[in-house]
């Protein structure tokens, strides 16, 4: 009968089986089972389970590799790292094989291998050797997906070593939280108990350096076994040198990126550039992804393994770490990161093109000078608000004119009698329905009878008071007319007699043509002698 504890083991395992048969690309196509796993799978059947699947995970682990590479770098990397597995492995006693894989990889040693010979050969790179499709494109696209790999792998085997050397030195991890610094702390340390006989000044700063001694001085943790100490130099040392490996391919990706993509080169940098074509898949691919999902390519999922999440970055992948988005201040990192997927996808436009012109990464450089004056303006400081003077103490409120045009605007926007009637209720008037009047859905007075209001009422007509004050002065202005003034006179010849002023005033036109006529000479008073 197997345990309750093997039973939970092997349920783990299961679960991470599932999303762990395609979580590497470069292991070998060999049905070898390592040693390690296959003494482990032996020991559960000689305790009683029945349950045969952890085999086939483990064979599908160094199985799936081919199947991994045709789904893409998306699907081929999980891109978190299964703790459970990796403490059920070090409880076990298994050693580094169980949870390491990518050494023991032929397929990632002969693509190291070809790495190391295209280093060496340090020949001027050719725009042309470089054509989607070519050999040494698919080179370059398949090392950005086996770089992931490889952080994933140090992750694990970091894991892994913490948990076995906390027998020595439970504190440490706290301590030195990075992957290699802390493989280098633990070969330097080994199973030493006095601390004051490790150097540690050339690996760590001195502050570190106090720390360490002073909790190691006084730690709880005994000396491992000889066995446990050379699986933790094995780590360390396995640790090491993917970093190494990582590097080495990182050096190679990027001095192919400024002919690969040189304007997204310009604008993000060659590392950056190289991790976005790696997990798109090339250049084309890159260039099918709208922005927002730019922003978030790369994320990484892992296992906080214990951990608070509030220091925890969601919604940010590669893009999130490059220099123009660190450089701004944290509570606008987001908003960079959103302005700089933008641009990134347009300049993958510009570099997916066969015959393109711009081959150097202008345009590139001239966002790049775009997004970092916009970052400036950002974080300019809002401008101060005018300063007004105080108020008038006890200062009455002024009197606010009117003026015609006000006036105009009154009467064009005023309240029209319809919706006036419409707004006044009847006393003692039921509506048709109730729910109308309840909403106050209702016509009121409108075309009621009885309401005692007429249908069309008198407009109050106002009249400027300017106007009728001039209309005042022009009337005392004008000349005074008598009451008995008519256009009838009484003759004693006639009688009562029409008067027209016409004949009378040509009457004086004729009397006066003879002194003032305009045609008469001037005739003189003075006797002549």
């Amino acid at each position: 009968m197997a345990s309750v504890a093997d039973s939970f083991l092997d349920d783990l395992d299961e679960l991470s089986g599932e999303s762990g048969d395609e979580s590497n690309d470069f292991l070998d196509g060999s049905d070898e089972q390592p040693a390690s796993a296959a003494a482990g799978s032996k020991k559960r059947r000689r305790a009683g389970d029945s349950d045969e699947d952890e085999d086939e995970d483990n064979d599908d682990d160094g199985m799936n590799g081919e199947d991994a590479t045709e789904g893409g770098a998306d699907k081929g990397y999980s891109g978190s790292v299964d703790l459970e597995k990796i403490l059920a492995v070090a409880a076990s006693g298994k050693g580094l094989a169980a949870i390491a894989h990518l050494k023991r990889s032929k397929k990632y040693l002969e693509h190291v291998q070809t790495i190391q010979t295209y280093v060496d050969k340090s020949e001027p790179i050719h725009a042309d050797r470089l054509v989607e499709g070519s050999a040494e494109y698919e080179l370059v696209v398949t090392s950005n997906d086996l770089m992931v790999q490889i952080d994933d792998e140090i992750a694990a085997i970091h894991r892994f070593l913490a948990e076995i050397y906390a027998k020595r030195f439970p504190e440490l991890d706290t301590l030195v939280p990075n992957a290699l610094d802390y493989a280098r702390v633990v070969q330097a340390i080994g199973n030493e108990m006095d601390m004051t006989l490790v150097d540690l000044s050339q690996l760590l700063p001195s502050a570190a350096v106090i720390s360490i001694s002073v909790t190691g001085s006084a730690t709880s943790g005994k000396p491992l076994t000889p066995e446990d100490l050379q699986i933790c130099l094995d780590a360390c040392a396995e640790l090491l040198s993917l970093s190494d490996d990582k590097q080495m391919i990182l050096r190679f990706v990027e001095s192919r990126m400024n002919f690969l993509a040189p304007n997204v080169s310009q604008l993000v940098g060659t590392r950056i550039a190289a991790q976005l074509v790696g997990l798109a898949g090339g250049v084309a691919n890159l260039s099918r992804i709208p922005s927002c999902n730019l922003q978030v390519l790369g994320q990484q999922r892992k296992v906080l393994s214990g951990f608070s999440s509030t220091a925890a970055l969601r919604h940010t992948g590669v893009i999130f770490h490059c220099e123009l988005v660190q450089n701004v201040p944290p509570y606008l990192r987001m908003k960079a990161c959103r302005a700089l997927a933008g641009k990134i996808a347009l300049m993958a436009r510009v570099d997916s093109q066969p015959h393109r012109t711009d081959t150097v990464g202008q345009t590139g450089l001239q966002f790049r000078a775009d997004l970092v004056k916009k970052f400036d303006k950002w974080e300019e400081p809002q401008k101060a608000k005018t300063k007004k003077a105080l108020p008038i103490p006890d200062e009455k409120p002024r009197r606010k004119r009117g003026g015609k045009r006000y006036r105009k605007m009154k009467e064009r926007l005023q309240m029209t009698d319809v919706r006036r009637e419409l707004n006044r209720q009847t006393f003692a008037s039921a509506d048709d329905e109730y729910g109308d009047n309840a909403m106050g859905v209702s016509v009121g007075r409108l075309g009621q009878e009885g309401s005692g209001v007429l249908r069309i009422t008198r407009k109050e007509q106002r009249q400027s008071t300017k106007k009728l004050r001039q209309a005042s002065v022009a009337a005392a202005k004008a000349v005074p007319l008598s009451g008995l003034a008519s256009s009838l006179a009484f003759t004693p010849v006639q009688g009562i007699e029409l008067v027209n002023p016409e004949v009378a005033k040509r009457r004086v036109e004729e009397a006066n043509k003879k002194y003032f006529s305009a045609t008469s000479g001037f005739v003189s008073v003075v006797k002549k002698p």
